[in-house]
């Protein structure tokens, strides 16, 4: 009884709207992101359009998603998560009807873009300002009991995705998957409070000035610079291994169901390790968690490099180790600088850090795959990705052992 009160958080206020957002999370990620790979066949078949057209837009409203981030934490610590949080989700929604609809290249597009706004609002970054200010010292355990809901993403709404467009077409699909949206966006209109939330320091719905020198403080502290260097070069990595991990592990010699069994692995750990993380969340620091991650990191691709001739044993290894830096990485990205920092200007600095994490992150695919076509095979790239996860881990150690002689900024008042 006493394990399972640990992952519980205090009060039942904030476990049913972590509950909530995380069932919204659910339907954001999988519609907005996971089913885009099934709905690229149906889409390339009827309008015909290369690969590159269907995906290239697709990429474009992440990094536009980037661009747009520093200004939408600034406005997150001024009026607070929810109203970005609604007009996120009715974006979405008109962009799915607007995709449906399509019947140009430049429809598509448009589409594309409007989604690029909308995922600001409806992914993960709104709800992480909301929870770290609403929860202060909480935050770590609401964090982490959020993301077991994206865990599971992917695996609901891959073989959902699957079915309806099988069932009704990919552009009713569509339809379905924008009125998710919907549903998302009256979730939020009545369990996310309005305002700001600061733990132990304002009252419910109360507005927090960010503080200006927040960015300043976020630029000088070498521990910040360590966690872009490892979450950009991490988002580097997981983005080039989502494109070309089949085609290299098929060229290695492995059948693709057996590839396809050990993501099953990869998932299972990713949902332990964050219930561990939740129940011991007072027996750890971020900045050491992300020292974990960034060697968890390197031994994943290691274990990549090494994994020939259908070993079945280096390839549970490398899905193993690969869940576990999926898990570790995405915390720290969301709790690094709450710990390093302080609350105060919190949204503000994450947005501001999402612009070259998610350029880095958008740049991968194309970039490995310029590496491949130079050495016209995909066994070139385990050890550039090697090369790569070496350097993360070296840089963030590097910086989050750096002793600062300035105390975080404090929540503002």
């Amino acid at each position: 009884m006493n394990v399972f009160k640990n992952l519980l958080l205090d009060r039942a206020e904030d476990r049913r709207l972590v509950f909530l957002l995380g069932l919204c999370q659910i339907m954001s990620w999988g519609s907005t992101y996971y089913s885009f790979t099934v709905l690229v066949g149906p889409m390339r078949a009827e309008m015909g359009w290369s690969l590159e057209q269907v995906t290239t837009p697709f990429s474009a409203a992440l990094v536009v998603a980037a661009l747009v981030s520093p200004l939408f934490g600034k406005r997150m610590d001024t009026v607070g998560s929810k109203g970005l949080m609604v007009l996120g989700y009715a974006l979405a929604a008109i962009a799915f009807v607007l995709w449906s609809r399509v019947s140009s290249y430049l429809a598509y597009w448009m589409a594309w873009l409007l989604m690029a706004l909308a995922m600001k609002g409806v992914l993960l970054q709104p709800v992480f300002a909301l929870l770290v200010k609403r929860l202060g010292p909480q935050a770590k355990k609401a964090v982490t009991s959020l993301t077991l809901f994206t865990a599971v993403s992917a695996s609901i709404f891959v073989p959902f995705s699957e079915r309806i467009i099988s069932a009704f077409g990919w552009r009713t699909a569509l339809l379905i998957l924008g009125s998710l949206h919907v549903l998302c966006l009256a979730i939020v209109v009545w369990a996310v409070p309005q305002g700001v939330q600061c733990a132990g320091n304002t009252t419910p719905g109360k507005r927090v000035g960010w503080n200006r020198s927040v960015l300043t403080a976020a630029a000088r502290n070498p521990r910040v610079w360590g966690v872009v260097a490892l979450m950009s070069l991490s988002g580097f990595i997981s983005t080039a291994l989502a494109v070309h991990l089949i085609p290299l592990l098929t060229a290695k010699g492995y059948a693709v169901q057996t590839v396809a069994s050990a993501f099953a692995l990869s998932g299972a750990v990713q949902v332990a390790l964050r219930i561990a993380l939740i129940h011991f969340d007072k027996r750890y620091s971020i900045r050491a968690l992300g020292i974990v991650s960034g060697l968890t990191q390197l031994g994943a691709t290691i274990a990549l490099w090494l994994c020939a001739n259908d070993n079945v044993a280096l390839l549970v290894l490398f899905m193993a180790l690969w869940g576990a830096t999926g898990s570790l990485s995405l915390i720290v990205g969301a709790l690094a600088t709450a710990e390093f920092l302080g609350t105060d200007g919190y949204a503000t600095v994450q947005g501001a850090m999402a612009l070259p994490i998610s350029i880095v992150r958008a740049a991968a695919p194309s970039v490995l795959a310029f590496v491949s076509m130079l050495g016209a095979s995909h066994e070139v790239l385990p050890p550039v990705l090697c090369a790569v996860a070496a350097v993360a881990a070296i840089a963030y150690m590097s910086l989050a052992r750096v002793r600062l002689a300035d105390k975080p900024v404090e929540a503002a008042t």
